[in-house]
């Protein structure tokens, strides 16, 4: 088990370092991986760093989804204690 985790994580970090354009500086992008609910992990991380802003994008979900499970986003917003941005994905 301890094996398919590393593997996944090690997968999913250099799909994520696959976004970041190559004209962006490599010091500037750090990348992170972190396990439990996406916003008490975004929160959490934003607190770390003593984030300015955190940019978060968003994309639809009909209204029963929202209503039943919320979203990420939604949460982000509500509980960050800096400003929020949000782009439509």
């Amino acid at each position: 088990m301890a094996e398919f985790r590393r593997y996944t994580e090690q997968s999913a970090k250099k799909e994520l370092e696959c976004l970041i354009p190559d004209s962006m500086p490599a010091s500037r992008v750090v990348t992170r991986l972190r396990n439990g609910k996406p916003y008490v992990q975004i929160l959490h991380v934003a607190a770390e760093e003593q984030t300015d802003l955190i940019l978060i994008g968003v994309h639809g979900r009909n209204p029963v989804d929202l209503a039943l499970f919320g979203s990420t986003t939604n949460q982000v917003a509500r509980r960050a204690t800096c400003p929020v941005l949000t782009l439509r994905r």
